[in-house]
């Protein structure tokens, strides 16, 4: 739905500020839900590593808000309605790709790597022995 929402921000006549205010208010409500969506699967696939997955997730988002402004400078110079088009059928395009690309990699199964070792062994320390290697290593 977001893509649609695009599509119409392309299409529409500058004059319709109205409907322009719609789409992209459609736009970003479905922006919210895709974002979830992403992270959901980061949470079920990543378990007890979420915390990192999700550091990397914000990561990435500020370096592409710190991008946009130029992306934006470089295509849409003047601001025309043709150029912010252009814009938008990028974003499309984009979209298009990292949803297509999300849909055959993204999963809800935990990760290999998120398995707990369900063999309870405990190691015992000898702790004058440590200490006294500790303090000959010093």
């Amino acid at each position: 739905f977001m893509i649609v929402c695009f599509v119409f921000l392309a299409l529409i006549p500058a004059d319709a500020a109205n409907l322009g205010q719609i789409a992209y208010t459609a736009s970003m409500a479905f922006s919210g839900l895709n974002s979830v969506g992403i992270i959901k699967s980061g949470q079920l696939v990543a378990r007890q590593h979420t915390h990192f997955v999700l550091s990397i997730l914000s990561i990435i988002n500020c370096l592409i808000i710190l991008i946009i402004p130029l992306f934006v400078s470089l295509i849409a110079p003047n601001g025309t309605a043709e150029q912010w088009s252009i814009i938008f059928y990028v974003i499309v395009g984009l979209m298009i790709v990292c949803n297509s690309f999300f849909f055959v990699v993204g999963k809800a199964s935990p990760a290999p790597w998120t398995k707990v070792n369900n063999h309870h062994q405990v190691y015992i320390i000898n702790q004058p022995e440590t200490i006294n290697a500790i303090m000959k290593d010093g």
